[in-house]
């Protein structure tokens, strides 16, 4: 398996992919659930969940 051209783009690139999904998620939050990774694994797990089961 190659490296992802993702990861491996300059800062500045993935700035501005980051921005233009933040803006998205300003427009239609309902649409959107935007999540701190730098929290821990099962809190993540939690939220994610919190979230996604009225949908199902």
């Amino acid at each position: 398996a190659g490296s992802d051209p993702f990861e491996s783009a300059p800062q500045e690139f993935q700035s501005k992919v980051r921005q233009g999904y933040l803006a998205q998620a300003a427009e239609v939050p309902e649409r959107w659930l935007v999540l701190d990774g730098s929290q821990p694994q099962s809190e993540l797990s939690r939220e994610i969940w919190t979230k996604v089961q009225p949908l199902l």
